[in-house]
C-alpha cells in the first residue's frame, strides 16, 4: 500500500511540474506498468507473509500440544509413585514430598471442615431471620 502511495505521489509531482503529463499516454502506460508491478509484488510479499505465519503457527500450537501432554504424563508418573508409596518409601526425596502431599491434604481437610461450619452457621442465621 505504501508503494502505492508513493507512486500516486509521483505522478501527482509529474502533473505539477508538466501540465500535460496525463495527456502523454505512454508515460501513463508506463506508469501503470510500474504500479501493477509494484502491486504484485506487494501481493507475493504478503502471501509469503501469510504462509510462515500459517506454518509457525501451527508449529507452535502443534508445539503446545506435545508441552500439555508431556505435563499430563508427568502427573500420570506422579499419581502412580503417589498410589504406590510402599515401593518407594526409602527414596528420601520421593519420602520427603510425599510428607509434604500428606501435610497439604490435612491442611485441606481442614479448610474442608471450616466450610462445612460456615455453611452450618449460615444456614442457622437464615433460619433465624426467617423466623
Amino acid at each position: 500500500m505504501t508503494y502505492l502511495f508513493f507512486y500516486w505521489k509521483l505522478l501527482d509531482t509529474q502533473k505539477s511540474k508538466n501540465k500535460n503529463y496525463l495527456g502523454d499516454k505512454m508515460e501513463n502506460k508506463e506508469l501503470f506498468e510500474k504500479v501493477k508491478d509494484e502491486a504484485g509484488n506487494i501481493l507475493t510479499n504478503v502471501a509469503q507473509k501469510t504462509e510462515y505465519l500459517a506454518k509457525s503457527s501451527t508449529l507452535k500450537l502443534t508445539k503446545g500440544s506435545h508441552k500439555a501432554s508431556i505435563k499430563t504424563h508427568f502427573k500420570n508418573i506422579g499419581r502412580y509413585v503417589y498410589e504406590n508409596q510402599d515401593k518407594y518409601k526409602d527414596n528420601a526425596f520421593i519420602k520427603e514430598q510425599l510428607e509434604h502431599i500428606n501435610q497439604l491434604e490435612a491442611k485441606i481437610e481442614e479448610i474442608k471442615e471450616k466450610l462445612e461450619g460456615l455453611k452450618k452457621e449460615q444456614i442457622e442465621k437464615n433460619r433465624a431471620e426467617a423466623e
